[in-house]
Formats: structure tokens, C-alpha cells, sequence
């Protein structure tokens, strides 16, 4: 059992009344919901969402509200982790189109939080460096 503060993750299916994992199927999109969908449920919803609202507010604080959207703060934080990468790299590793990625590197790039660098493995396809 994991305690969370306000209650305890026993206490969202109520432990040792777990039914065996049945194949998803449409007869199981029509069940009726279960015994984690109660009050507990809500509870932790309603925690994770002023948890979310909470973070903003410091994002905010942190950068005088002028913070990189979430996107663009995730392509830094994976820039932080693995160095630098060219566009069509960062996509792949994302799922996303190198435009997508594109169109969150020229904005950050214009604030100086990366820059472009001469990539000496491709001559078109920049490095994109913290």
C-alpha cells in the first residue's frame, strides 16, 4: 500500500479484489465502472490538478512570466540530458514531425535559451545545442 497523504493507493480498488485482466473489447468499453472510480478517485484528481495549477504558478514565478511553454521547456530538458541533437533527430526521439520540432527551436533559438551549431557530420543539418 503507497501513502499519498490523503489516502492510500489500498484504498482505490480495495486491496485483494482485484479481478483477473480480461482482453479489451467493446463488451468491456460498456462495463460499468469499477471500484476505483469512487470518492478516493476523486480525490486524487482533484489533488493532481491543484498540483498542476500549483507548478504553474511557480513556473511563472521562476521565469516573471516570460517561461518557455511546456513543449518548448520538454525539448530542453531532453537537449540537458542527451546534448546536442540535430532537429530531425529531437523528432524522432519525440514522435513528432521535424517541423513541429522546428517551430519550438526557432522561437528558442530568438531567445538565446539554444543555439545552432555547425553539425560536422551533415552540412545542412544543424546541431541544436543548449
Amino acid at each position: 500500500m503507497i501513502n499519498l497523504g490523503v489516502f492510500s493507493l489500498g484504498e482505490l480498488g480495495g486491496e485483494g479484489t482485484r479481478e483477473p485482466l480480461q482482453p479489451l473489447g467493446r463488451e468491456s468499453i460498456r462495463k460499468q465502472p469499477g471500484p476505483g472510480s469512487g470518492p478516493a478517485l476523486a480525490v486524487l484528481i482533484e489533488e493532481t490538478v491543484s498540483l498542476s495549477r500549483r507548478l504553474q504558478t511557480v513556473i511563472d514565478e521562476l521565469h516573471g512570466g516570460e517561461a518557455p511553454s511546456g513543449g518548448r521547456r520538454a525539448l530542453l530538458r531532453d537537449l540537458a540530458r542527451s546534448g546536442p541533437q540535430t532537429v530531425p533527430q529531437l523528432a524522432r526521439s519525440r514522435s513528432v514531425t521535424r517541423q513541429h520540432v522546428q517551430a519550438l527551436v526557432n522561437p528558442l533559438a530568438e531567445a538565446g535559451y539554444v543555439e545552432l551549431l555547425a553539425n560536422p557530420a551533415h552540412r545542412r543539418s544543424r546541431l541544436v545545442d543548449l
